[in-house]
C-alpha cells in the first residue's frame, strides 16, 4: 500500500515469481448462490506467494514497538529535508502520540503490518511538512476561495462511495483523486505541465500489491489511482482523522478523536489542503497555456462528516450537504466484514466479533451525535442540508442525481447526465451483488445489537429512517 524498501520489494518479487507456480492454499471463503461467503475471517488463508514473502521478510522487519512518535517525526524530516510541521503541529503531535500508543498496545500488528504502518504514518507526516513548505513559499494559496463545496456526509456503507463516484464521473466537480490522497503534494510544481502526473504510476504499483494481497476488497470497494477518494486521506496529515480507525484497531485513538478533538481543527487542515490543490490546478492551467481558469466546485465525502455537520458549516459556511441514512444491521454486516478482511494486511490477531462490535458502538455514537445536534437546532440552515435513505437512492439513482443538481441551483446538462448514466450502467450497487454479508460470520446477532442499543436505534429510526426525506 505504501512505499517499501527497494531490497525488500525486490526480494518479494523474486519470491512471488517462484511462489506463483505453487497452488494456493484452501480458500477462506466459498461461493454460495453466486455470492462470496466468508468462512472464517479470523484465520485468513493467504496465497502461498504472500505467505512466503511474510516468512522471508519477518526476521528482518522491526516490530512497531521499535518506533515511537519522535522516530516517525525524524524519519519524515529526513526523507523530505524539512522540519517545520506548521501551526497544526500541536494537534498533530497529540494525535500521533495517542495513535502510536494504540498501535503498540491494541493493533496487534504483524511484522509486515508494522512495515506498512511505519510507511503509512511517515507518509502522512511528510504530507504535513510539504504543505507547510508550500504555504510558506506561496502564502497566496490561503486566499483561494473554496466556494460552496458539495459534501456527502453519510453513514459508512450507505452508497456514498457510489454517489461520490457518480458525481466525479459527471465532469462537473473537482474531487480528491486517490493518488493525491496517497501522495499529497508530493510533486514538483513544474512537473504539473506533464500530461501524466508521475504519482499515478507509483500509486498503480502500490495498488497492485494491495489487490494481490486482499483481492476480495475489489468486491467491496474499488480503488484506482485516478478515482475519487475520501477527504480523510488528505485530512490525515493533522492526525485527527477517521482514516486511522478505518485501517487499524485502535479504540483508544477513536475515543480521543470523538471526545477530545474540536472538529473544526481537522476541517481547517482539510481546507488548507483543498486550497493548495486548487492553487496547483490554477498553476497547472498556466503551465499548459490554458486561459480563463475556473475552479470547479469540490465534491467531498467521508462518513466522518456525518457527526460534525455544525463544524462543516463553520469551516465551509456556503456548503451544501447530503446526509445518507440506513438501518444499522446492513451497515454493520458490511463494514464489519470489510474491516475484518482488510485487517489481514496488518494484524497478526484478527477478532471479527470485537472489530464488528467496535463499529456497532461507533455507528451508534454517530447516530447519537447527529440526533443531539438536531435537537439542539445545530443542523441548520435546513436549506443547505438534504437527508436521504440509502434504499431510496438505490431505487431511483438518476432521479436523485437530478434532485442534487436542483439542490445546488445548477442545471444538469445532457452531457453530464449521460456520463453519470454510463457510469451507473457499468458500476451497479457494489457488494450487494457479489458478497454475502452475514452477522453470523461476524459473531453478532440482531437481537444482541438491539439489546445493547435498542432505545437509540428506535429514536434514530423515528427521526431519520421512516421519513423518505427530512
Amino acid at each position: 500500500m505504501t512505499r517499501c524498501n527497494v531490497g525488500m520489494l525486490a526480494a518479494s518479487i523474486v519470491i512471488a515469481l517462484v511462489a506463483f507456480q505453487v497452488p494456493n492454499p484452501p480458500y477462506d471463503f466459498a461461493i454460495v448462490g453466486g455470492k462470496i461467503k466468508f468462512i472464517d475471517l479470523a484465520r485468513p488463508r493467504d496465497p502461498y506467494w504472500l505467505r512466503l514473502v511474510k516468512f522471508c521478510l519477518s526476521p528482518v522487519l522491526r516490530p512497531i514497538t521499535d518506533y515511537n512518535a519522535s522516530s516517525f517525526l525524524a524519519e519524515a524530516s529526513k526523507r523530505t529535508q524539512l522540519s517545520d510541521f506548521g501551526n497544526d503541529s500541536s494537534l498533530m503531535r497529540e494525535g500521533l502520540d495517542i495513535l502510536v500508543n494504540g498501535l503498540h498496545t491494541e493493533a496487534k500488528l504483524s511484522p509486515m503490518g508494522s512495515l506498512f504502518t511505519k510507511e503509512f504514518v511517515v507518509g502522512r507526516l511528510e504530507q504535513t511538512l510539504r504543505l507547510t513548505r508550500l504555504l510558506a513559499l506561496h502564502p497566496e494559496i490561503l486566499q483561494e476561495q473554496i466556494e460552496a463545496p458539495l459534501i456527502i456526509a453519510g453513514l459508512p456503507r450507505t452508497g456514498t462511495t457510489h454517489l461520490h463516484a457518480l458525481l466525479a464521473a459527471s465532469g462537473d466537480f473537482r474531487y480528491i483523486r486517490f493518488y493525491e490522497g496517497q501522495h499529497a503534494l508530493e510533486v514538483d510544481i513544474d512537473a504539473l505541465a506533464q500530461p501524466v502526473d508521475p504519482r499515478i504510476k507509483q500509486t498503480e504499483e502500490e495498488l497492485w500489491f494491495l489487490n494481490a494481497s486482499v483481492p476480495l476488497m475489489q468486491h467491496m470497494v474499488k480503488i484506482s489511482p485516478t478515482a475519487q477518494v475520501e477527504d480523510i486521506y488528505i485530512e490525515s496529515g493533522c492526525f485527527a482523522s477517521m482514516i486511522f480507525e478505518s485501517v487499524f484497531f485502535v479504540p483508544s485513538y477513536v475515543h480521543w478523536l470523538r471526545h477530545s478533538v474540536n472538529q473544526t481543527l481537522p476541517l481547517l487542515f482539510l481546507k488548507k489542503n483543498l486550497q493548495a490543490l486548487q492553487w496547483l490546478d490554477r498553476r497547472q492551467s498556466r503551465l499548459r497555456n490554458e486561459s480563463d481558469f475556473v475552479a470547479r466546485r469540490f465534491v467531498l465525502k467521508t462518513p466522518a462528516h456525518f457527526e460534525r455537520i455544525p463544524a462543516l458549516l463553520t469551516v465551509f459556511p456556503d456548503a451544501k450537504i447530503i446526509v445518507t441514512h440506513r438501518d444499522i444491521v446492513p451497515i454493520v454486516k458490511s463494514v464489519g466484514t470489510m474491516m475484518s478482511y482488510l485487517m489481514r494486511l496488518y494484524s497478526a490477531d484478527i477478532d471479527p466479533t470485537t472489530i464488528s462490535w467496535a463499529w456497532v458502538d461507533r455507528v451508534v455514537g454517530m447516530l447519537q451525535k447527529i440526533m443531539e445536534q438536531d435537537q439542539a437546532g445545530l443542523l441548520q440552515p435546513y436549506s443547505q442540508i438534504i437527508h436521504v435513505q440509502a434504499e431510496a437512492y438505490w431505487k431511483n439513482t438518476l432521479s436523485f442525481l437530478r434532485q442534487i443538481y436542483s439542490f445546488l441551483g445548477i442545471s444538469l446538462q445532457e452531457a453530464s447526465e449521460a456520463k453519470m448514466a454510463a457510469y451507473l450502467l457499468a458500476h451497479p450497487q457494489l457488494g450487494s451483488n457479489s458478497i454475502h454479508y452475514s452477522l453470523e460470520t461476524l459473531g453478532l446477532t440482531e437481537a444482541a445489537i438491539l439489546a445493547k442499543h435498542g432505545p437509540v436505534l428506535e429514536q434514530y429510526h423515528a427521526r431519520f429512517i421512516h421519513p423518505t426525506t427530512v
